[in-house]
C-alpha cells in the first residue's frame, strides 16, 4: 500500500460517517411531514487494488475504505401493493356508509324544542299520516255524518305531503351523492393523476441524470395512495423509469375497451390511466332517465390530445346514451364503485341497496294507496276509477301515480270547498230502499278501510325505515372491518417507512462515534507520517 493510504482510509470513513449524519438529520426534520419515507444510505467497502498489476503492492493488500453508493427509500413494495387494494376496498365501504349516514341524516327531523326525545323520522311521520287518515275514515262512519268528509280531505292532504317530503329527501340524497361522485371524487381523481404524471416527468429525468429523488417519489407515492381510495389500481414501472397505473375491475382485471372513440376512429384502451408523463381524464356520464350513471375516459392520444372512450349515440326523442361504455359495471371497488352502486342499484336485479331500491319502496306503498283508495271509492261496476281521491301532479288519473307526485283530486277538493251538496266520498253503493236516505249508509267506507287494511300499506311504508336500520348497521359494521384491515396494513407499513426518533437519535450518536474514530484514525496516520517523515534516521 502507498505511504499515504491511510490518510484516503480515514477520510472515506469521515464522508460515511458525514453522508449518514446528513441522511440521519434529514430523516429527523421531516419526522412529521406528510408522505415522507425514511431514507438509509448503503454503505459499501472499498475493494483493494489487484495484485496483477504492474504498479500493484506486494503481496498483501489493503482495503481502500468506504464509500456511500446509494441513498434509498425504506418501503416493501408488497405492502405498498396491499395497502392500495385495501384502500380502493375501505373506499367503497367508507362512500357507502357515509351515504347511508347522510339519508339515516335527512329521514331525520328535529322536534320544535330542538330535543332527541322529540325527534321523529319521516318514515314514522309517514305512517303516522296514513293512520290519521284511516281514522278519519272511521270517525265518518261512527259519526255517520258527512260533513266530516272534509276532515278525511284534509288528513289526506296532509299524508300526500308527507309522501312528497319523503321522496323529495330521497332526490335530496341521490343529487348529493351525484355531486359527490361528478364535482368532488372525479375533480379530485383528474388532479391526482395530473400530479402523478408531472412528477413521472420530473422523477425520470433526475434518476437518468443520475441523481436521487426520494423526496419527488414521496409526493408521487402519496398521490398514488390517494388515487387507490377512488378506485382499484395496479401501479408497475418498466426498465427505462417509465411509470404506469392500471385500472383495475373488482376482480383485479384491467378496465379495457376495444371499439370507436366518439369520433368513430379505432380505439384500444388497455387500462392504462397513467403512462408515463402521460395521463387519462375521467368524467361522469349520465343517461336521460337520470338514474343510470358511468365513467368514461379521456386518454392521450399519439398526438397528445384527448380522445374520449365513448360512442355517444341519440334515439329519436334526443336522448343521448353510452351503449359501449361499461365502465360504471367493471368499476365496483373504491369510492367511485361505493358512488355507482348507491346511484345505480335500485335492488331489483342488484344484491345492493341503493337510494333507487327506498325510492322504489316509497313510490309501491304511494302507488298502493293512491289505487287502493280510488279503486274503493269509484261507482262504475267495470272496476275502473270514475272518482279517484288522489292523482299524480299534472292531475291525469291515468299517470303513474309516485310518492314525488301523489296529489288530492282537484274534483274532491273543489267539491268540498265549494261546499256542493253532492258528496265526492261515495258513502255506499247500496240500492236505497223506497224513503231511505242513500247517504246515511257507510258501507262503502268500510270497504275501503278493509281494503286499505288488507293492502298493508303501513307495513310497506314500515319497512322502509327498518330496511335502512338494517343497512345502516350492516354498512356501519362493514366499514369498521374494513378499515381495521387497512389500518393493520398501514401501521405494518409505517413500523417499516416512518421515522422514528429513537432510531434516528441512535444513528446519531452511531455515526457520531464513527466519525470521530475515523478522524482519530487520520490524526494517528499523520503522527506515523511525521515520524517516518521528519524523525527516522535522526
Amino acid at each position: 500500500m502507498g505511504t499515504f493510504s491511510g490518510l484516503y482510509i480515514g477520510k472515506s470513513g469521515v464522508q460515511s460517517a458525514r453522508g449518514n449524519l446528513n441522511i440521519t438529520g434529514q430523516n429527523i426534520t421531516n419526522v412529521n411531514t406528510d408522505g415522507y419515507t425514511r431514507q438509509r444510505a448503503n454503505q459499501t467497502a472499498v475493494s483493494p487494488f489487484g495484485t496483477d498489476t504492474m504498479y500493484s503492492p506486494g503481496s498483501v493488500v489493503y482495503g481502500g475504505g468506504s464509500e456511500i453508493t446509494s441513498i434509498e427509500q425504506v418501503r416493501d413494495a408488497f405492502l405498498d401493493s396491499e395497502y392500495r387494494s385495501q384502500n380502493a376496498v375501505a373506499g367503497s365501504a367508507s362512500s357507502i356508509n357515509d351515504a347511508l349516514q347522510y339519508i339515516e341524516q335527512i329521514f331525520y327531523t328535529t322536534g320544535s324544542d330542538g330535543t332527541d326525545e322529540d325527534s321523529t323520522s319521516i318514515v314514522d311521520v309517514l305512517n303516522t299520516e296514513y293512520s290519521k287518515f284511516v281514522s278519519q275514515l272511521e270517525s265518518l262512519v261512527s259519526s255517520s255524518n258527512t260533513s266530516n268528509e272534509s276532515n278525511v280531505l284534509s288528513s289526506a292532504k296532509s299524508l300526500a305531503t308527507s309522501f312528497n317530503t319523503a321522496s323529495k329527501a330521497l332526490d335530496t340524497a341521490w343529487d348529493q351523492q351525484y355531486t359527490n361522485l361528478s364535482e368532488y371524487a372525479v375533480t379530485d381523481v383528474n388532479d391526482l393523476l395530473k400530479s402523478i404524471a408531472g412528477l413521472n416527468d420530473k422523477i425520470k429525468a433526475s434518476e437518468l441524470s443520475g441523481a436521487p429523488a426520494l423526496e419527488l417519489l414521496d409526493q408521487r407515492n402519496l398521490d398514488i395512495d390517494q388515487l387507490s381510495q377512488y378506485c382499484n389500481i395496479k401501479v408497475s414501472e418498466d426498465k427505462v423509469h417509465t411509470l404506469h397505473i392500471k385500472l383495475l375491475d373488482g376482480d383485479g382485471s384491467p378496465v379495457t375497451y376495444k371499439g370507436k372513440d366518439s369520433n368513430g376512429n379505432d380505439l384500444d384502451f388497455t387500462g392504462d390511466i397513467i403512462n408515463g408523463d402521460a395521463y387519462s381524464q375521467l368524467s361522469v356520464v349520465k343517461t336521460a332517465s337520470a338514474d343510470d350513471v358511468g365513467i368514461t375516459v379521456t386518454m392521450p392520444d399519439k398526438n397528445g390530445k384527448g380522445t374520449t372512450i365513448t360512442k355517444e349515440e341519440t334515439d329519436k326523442d334526443g336522448n343521448k346514451s353510452y351503449p359501449e361504455i361499461d365502465f360504471a359495471n367493471k368499476i365496483t371497488t373504491g369510492k367511485f364503485g361505493g358512488y355507482l352502486e348507491l346511484l345505480n342499484s335500485n335492488g331489483t336485479n342488484d344484491t345492493f341497496r341503493g337510494i333507487g331500491y327506498y325510492k322504489n319502496l316509497l313510490d309501491t306503498a304511494a302507488s298502493d294507496f293512491a289505487e287502493t283508495a280510488n279503486t274503493a271509492n269509484s261507482t262504475n261496476d267495470d272496476g275502473t276509477i270514475n272518482k279517484p281521491l288522489f292523482t299524480s301532479g299534472d292531475g291525469k288519473s291515468s299517470d303513474s301515480i309516485t310518492a314525488g307526485n301523489i296529489r288530492i283530486a282537484s274534483a274532491w277538493s273543489t267539491a268540498i270547498d265549494d261546499g256542493s251538496s253532492e258528496h265526492y266520498l261515495t258513502f255506499t253503493k247500496e240500492t236505497a230502499n223506497p224513503g231511505d236516505s242513500k247517504d246515511a249508509s257507510f258501507s262503502n267506507i268500510t270497504d275501503m278501510i278493509t281494503s286499505l287494511d288488507k293492502s298493508d300499506i303501513s307495513g310497506g311504508i314500515l319497512k322502509i325505515g327498518k330496511t335502512l336500520g338494517i343497512e345502516i348497521d350492516s354498512a356501519s359494521g362493514d366499514y369498521k372491518a374494513k378499515n381495521s384491515v387497512l389500518s393493520t396494513i398501514e401501521n405494518n407499513r409505517e413500523s417499516l417507512s416512518a421515522v422514528d426518533i429513537d432510531d434516528e437519535t441512535v444513528s446519531l450518536i452511531k455515526f457520531n462515534q464513527a466519525l470521530g474514530a475515523s478522524a482519530r484514525f487520520i490524526t494517528t496516520v499523520d503522527e506515523c507520517l511525521d515520524t517516518l517523515i521528519n524523525k527516522m534516521g535522526v
